[in-house]
């Protein structure tokens, strides 16, 4: 199995050393292929998803790809959802209060977050022009970023520059970010492209309402607006603040973050993900693999 660009490689090689059988996955892109993916890693793609034995994608957008760009035909891409343990990532009002309580939030501080790798994709110049007029809004609007990367330093300017580094917790990289999720009132996601994002979906499990980019998968999973707010990152920020306001009300924060959990409890289970990936494999191989993940 491959996942991603950055295993192309191992297609074709493998291939020529003679495996049978090669399932290559695709999440998303990076930064350098947000807006649209580059000709020639397109070329390549074209030639070397001929030699895998089928395609995993995480989104019907890249399920299109697969078949308009790169001319797979359809029985050879298999649309598998991410899917998490929503035993694990449940509210936890202990830890809540615990991880405020450490950030030193006030209870009715409206605390917005973020929990993945601080990179370019997540355009969080966006997300900090958003704060910044939440904080104008509202005093207790707080922004906390729980993770580590290269726009580390940007953030922090960006942070001096709008006058709201007192509203601005960088917390670093956590091996478990869920009691930091669990302290959250809103997850937001600004990123100029996801497919179907983890983080997104850890915190939908503990009961948080989402504010995110119109991107991927994103707009498919928050249909309805039952579970969150989606806008498209083109037409700027402010209707991801008016977003913001309706959230200000600790009753449609609860009612949607209920409605979060629900979704993803009844769609995204972790079980439901591994069931789907040992169907494929097992129509693959033609072997029974229950014993194995048992």
């Amino acid at each position: 199995m491959t996942y991603n660009w950055g295993a192309t490689d191992a297609i074709w090689l493998g291939r020529s050393c003679g495996i049978p059988h090669i399932i290559h996955s695709e999440h998303g892109f990076n930064i350098d292929e947000a807006a649209s993916s580059q000709w020639k890693r397109d070329l390549i793609r074209f030639l070397v998803y001929r030699c895998a034995t089928r395609l995993i994608v995480v989104s019907r957008n890249l399920e299109q790809m697969m078949n308009a760009t790169f001319k797979i035909s359809r029985h050879r891409v298999d649309f598998i959802p991410n899917g998490i343990d929503t035993d694990f990532y449940s509210p936890n009002v202990y830890e809540r209060e615990k991880v405020r309580d450490a950030l030193a939030l006030n209870p009715q501080d409206i605390v917005v977050g973020f929990a993945g790798r601080l990179d370019p994709v997540k355009n969080f110049s966006l997300m900090l022009r958003i704060v910044s007029a939440c904080v104008r809004m509202d005093k207790k609007f707080k922004l906390v970023l729980i993770g580590d990367g290269p726009e580390k330093e940007r953030i922090l300017n960006g942070c001096s520059e709008y006058g709201i580094r007192n509203h601005v917790f960088l917390v670093g990289k956590h091996e478990n970010v869920l009691p930091y999720l669990q302290a959250l009132d809103v997850f937001m996601l600004t990123s100029f492209g996801e497919q179907m994002p983890i983080s997104m979906l850890e915190a939908m499990s503990v009961g948080v309402p989402i504010v995110a980019s119109a991107v991927g998968e994103i707009p498919t999973i928050l249909n309805g607006k039952s579970a969150g707010f989606v806008h498209d990152i083109r037409e700027g920020h402010e209707n991801f603040v008016e977003a913001m306001r309706t959230l200000r009300d600790p009753n449609v924060r609860m009612q949607m973050g209920k409605n979060a959990r629900n979704l993803v409890v009844k769609q995204f289970q972790q079980r439901l993900m591994i069931q789907r990936y040992t169907n494929l494999l097992e129509t693959i191989t033609g072997k029974n693999l229950l014993p194995l993940i048992a």
